[in-house]
Parts: C-alpha cells; structure tokens; sequence
C-alpha cells in the first residue's frame, strides 16, 4: 500500500506541483500518518473480529460439541496453510522499518536534488545543513527526553 501511494506522489511530477503552489502543508508526514492510522484501524478491527470469534466458540461448544470440533479442525487446517504461504509476508514485515526511513529520507532530498544537479546549490551546504538539522533534532530529543524521565 505505501509503494502504491508512494508511485502515485511520485507521478506527473506531484511532489514538485505540491511544493511549488503549497497546496498542502508537509504531505508526506501525512501519508506517512494516513496510512499508519489505516493499519491500525485495520488491526483493531482484527482483533475485535478474533474476540467476537471466541465468544462464538464458546456459545457453540455448549450447544453441539462434534460441530465446534470438525470447525476447529477445519480452521486449524487453515491456519496451518497460511503460515505455510505466508513465510514471504514476515520478511516483508522485517523490511517495513527500513523501507520506511528511506522513504522518508527520500522525500527530504526530492525537492533539492533539481537544485544540486542543475549547480544551483552546492553539495556542501546540503551537508552542513542536514547536519545542522541533525545536531538541533539531537538537542531536541535531548529536552523532550528529559522531561518524559522526570513526569
């Protein structure tokens, strides 16, 4: 989902046209944010469906055990396919973190590298201001880290 939003942002020169006109403030923090919140309303989701569902089991074993037997063999066998299948989506899921910091130090060097290739800035002052940016950000979460230890 985040490669299909990502292509879409990329597209036509979005980005650019975004930045240019200020349409939207900061807009891939707020993919970044649309899609985190769409997980995890996806997950609760989930999870409230898997507690209705042992609530279900429970009803149902009282009412005729052989039948919540052949449908616990039935959704075991299942599960068991599943995790057979998907082996692929774990490594996938060990990737997201790493995908993501690119992602986003992709996005901070989208607007300036037309600049940098066209000689309009030099290469030195994106690095001492990522650097400088890295040293107040430090500072930053240096204070906020204090603070968060002290309440």
């Amino acid at each position: 989902m985040t490669k299909y939003y990502l292509q879409r942002y990329l597209k036509d020169q979005t980005l650019y046209k975004i930045q240019s006109q200020s349409l939207i403030d900061n807009p891939d923090q707020r993919i970044v944010d649309d899609l985190s919140s769409f997980t995890c309303t996806a997950l609760s989701f989930s999870l409230t469906l898997f507690s209705d569902l042992i609530s279900f089991s429970n009803i149902l074993f009282t009412i005729y055990p052989p039948l919540f037997l052949a449908l616990f063999l039935y959704s075991f066998g299942g599960t068991a396919l599943s995790v057979f299948l998907g082996k692929e989506l774990l490594i996938a899921s060990r990737n997201l973190e790493f995908f993501t910091d690119g992602y986003r130090y992709l996005i901070q060097i989208l607007p300036v590298a037309p600049m940098f290739f066209s000689r309009k800035i030099e290469f030195g002052v994106i690095n001492q201001s990522v650097s400088a940016f890295n040293h107040i950000l430090g500072d930053f979460w240096l204070v906020v880290y204090q603070f968060k230890i002290k309440f």
